[in-house]
């Protein structure tokens, strides 16, 4: 086999390899090759209007229901359900205030459960049940799970029983002191071991508790001297 024939014969095997081109590859604009633009024909008569479709319900789809019975349950036994006509705009926290008033429970201790997970209360029943232009069902459940300790009940506050500070009671009054009082009591013995005490127990000493004292008895016997 000569040169010239092994070099065509090697040459036509590469032809047969796909190309490969590395991952910075950048053709050359100028070698592509001339193409003149397309230009679509324009319409020679006006579009028609399309005629306005028959009114029939069965050819015409039907628009999502704006009613739809919520159902609330509490998680656990009894459950006290309430059904609610809502739209599909009605908030979660609307849903939470409503069944607050059935149980006679706080909302804040209340909290909404959908698919056995918590919800926003700024959530609505279209954004959970729907969407934007999805098909809304007629009936939707809910569970309420009760925090804090809190009771639900059907039964309202009985009318005799009332909160204590709503009770229009005048508060208990003071038993009045029996005994001396005004110069008879400052004239006692039982008076000035009180005083001493006092000022004993303010000044943390003895001694200047003692002077005070003597000093106020003094005070106040001649006060009583004078005519």
């Amino acid at each position: 086999m000569t040169e010239l024939s092994f070099a065509r014969q090697f040459l036509a095997a590469l032809d047969t390899r796909p190309v490969k081109l590395s991952s910075d590859y950048i053709a050359d604009p100028k070698q592509y090759p001339a193409s003149t633009p397309t230009i679509l024909p324009k319409h020679s008569t006006p579009k028609r209007k399309r005629a306005p479709q028959s009114a029939d319900p069965s050819s015409t789809p039907k628009p999502a229901s704006s009613d739809i019975l919520v159902t609330l349950k509490c998680l656990k036994p009894p459950s006290y359900p309430l059904t609610l006509p809502s739209s599909p705009t009605t908030s979660i926290h609307e849903l939470k205030t409503a069944y607050s008033t059935h149980i006679h429970v706080l909302s804040s201790k209340i909290k909404v459960l959908w698919q056995k997970k918590p919800v926003l209360d700024s959530k609505v029943l279209k954004e959970l049940l729907g969407g934007e232009g999805g098909d809304m069902p007629g009936d939707a459940e809910f569970t309420i799970m009760v925090l804090g300790g809190a009771v639900p009940t059907l039964e309202g506050p009985k009318e005799n029983e009332a909160e204590p500070e709503k009770m229009d009671v005048d508060p208990p009054t003071a038993p009045v002191a029996q005994g001396p009082s005004g110069a008879e009591v400052v004239q006692t013995k039982e008076f000035w071991e009180d005083l001493k005490g006092f000022l004993v127990q303010r000044v943390r000493d003895e001694a200047e508790g003692e002077r005070l004292v003597e000093l106020f008895k003094n005070a106040w016997e001649s006060r009583g001297s004078r005519p």
